[in-house]
């Protein structure tokens, strides 16, 4: 009882970062892994809770019209195909590589968190209204950042949702909150690709899989409705600490 009490806590600090601006899976992984153990089984596990709680911040940031639909379908196609092809890969992996990848995944996103007032300008400079994107000149590299994301969270996951938040900002010069919102769509994709793989493969234990879920989509609702009150800069100091002290325990487990 005091595992799921706990799992479930995780999972509400992580919905809530998650439906801002990704990230989520920096607490949620760690928090499996503890209960788990380190390998395929932690990260099957970890995509019940990154499914959901994408799901839950997407209902609420369709509700105020913020998704940019065409831009996320042909999006969310990419990262379909390179999360099913990063969740077959994932079980090859040997069970050591788990740490050293946390350590190299969790600098990046902190790194990506800090820098938010840089790309949070430029993507307030393009215009709200949603560009086409089958055959704009931007097409090609945000599928291919949608592939290459997709890869990286079916394998692995933690921050694949921010770096799908910046591939929208970057690759389809989405605006802040419309990009936000729209990743929630690629997120739910991918993460949903990878669940039904990792499955078919036995690699979910869906009691602690759940358990976090429930946090994650109380957090990720309360977070969307944050989001769209420019909230952010509360919760990225929370990231900071949670994923500093989440990382020692791992390390030093």
């Amino acid at each position: 009882m005091a595992l799921a009490v706990a799992l479930a806590v995780a999972g509400f600090l992580a919905g809530g970062i998650d439906s801002i601006v990704g990230g989520g899976g920096l607490i949620t992984l760690p928090s499996l892994i503890l209960a788990l153990g380190p390998g395929p089984l932690a990260i099957g596990s970890n995509k019940i809770p990154g499914f959901l709680s994408a799901a839950a911040a997407l209902w609420v940031y369709s509700r105020s019209r913020l998704v940019w639909w065409k831009t996320g379908f042909w999006f969310s196609v990419s990262l379909f195909v390179g999360a099913w092809f990063g969740s077959s890969l994932s079980p090859l992996l040997p069970p050591w590589s788990t740490k050293p990848l946390l350590l190299l995944t969790v600098p990046v996103v902190l790194a990506v968190v800090f820098s938010k007032a840089h790309w949070a300008r430029r993507a307030e400079q393009h215009s709200q209204v949603e560009q086409e994107l089958w055959g704009q000149s931007w097409n090609t590299k945000l599928l291919l950042l949608g592939l290459i994301a997709g890869v990286y969270d079916g394998a692995w996951g933690p921050g694949g949702g921010t770096f799908m938040f910046l591939a929208l900002i970057f690759g389809g010069n989405v605006p802040l909150l419309p990009a936000m919102a729209t990743a929630k769509l690629a997120n739910a994709v991918s993460a949903g690709a990878s669940l039904w793989n990792y499955s078919a493969q036995g690699l979910v234990s869906p009691v602690e899989g759940l358990a976090v879920a429930v946090g994650a989509m109380t957090g990720a609702f309360f977070g969307a409705k944050l989001a769209q009150t420019s909230a952010s800069r509360l919760v990225r100091p929370a990231l900071v600490v949670v994923a500093i002290l989440l990382l020692a325990r791992v390390v030093f487990i």
